[in-house]
């Protein structure tokens, strides 16, 4: 094995085979590919990924900060607004990055039970308020006693991003 393909076998507890895409295939004890280790190695790596990308992304910010200060041109302007733009998004990449993390981490012990939708209603209202605000958008939240079997956790994950990504992507 090479180096890589030892650090990949050491941190997944078990036999680490690379495959032709790099991709690693997990062996359970019967020498059969087990999908269970497979999805929490690339949970580990997307989490790590995603934590240890903060720091640049920090510096880069600081810096682009430091380069605003100052009477710009009109041109310079719109250079540091398009970087403030990509920085804008990559921050919110890594956020839902790690919010699918935690996520899948919270699913594998997921517990039904009763969950009240209105508070989780309004929760994803007033996560969106604003650029649905900025974009035109009215939402509203209707009173509901209403409740169903789920996982709280799982659910407003699922909610929070059917919202957002509603108000995202609507072309209005």
């Amino acid at each position: 094995m090479t180096g890589t393909n030892k650090r990949l076998a050491t941190v997944t507890r078990g036999a680490g085979v690379m495959r032709a895409t790099e991709q690693p295939l997990i062996l359970g004890m019967a020498g059969r590919a087990d999908p269970q280790r497979t999805t929490d190695f690339q949970a580990v790596l997307l989490a790590m990924a995603g934590h240890d990308l903060r720091q640049p992304l920090q510096i880069i910010q600081s810096s682009h900060e430091l380069l605003g200060i100052g009477v710009r041109t009109k041109s310079e302007q719109n250079l540091l607004q398009r970087g403030q733009h990509a920085i804008n998004r990559l921050n919110g990449q890594l956020d839902q990055l790690l919010e699918a993390v935690r996520l899948y981490e919270h699913s594998k012990g997921a517990k039904l039970s009763p969950v009240a939708l209105e508070p989780l209603f309004r929760q994803a209202y007033h996560e969106n308020e604003e650029s649905a605000f900025q974009k035109g958008i009215d939402v509203r939240v209707c009173p509901t006693g209403a409740s169903v079997m789920s996982n709280a956790v799982l659910l407003n994950g699922i909610l929070r991003n059917l919202v957002g990504n509603a108000i995202k992507y609507n072309r209005t």
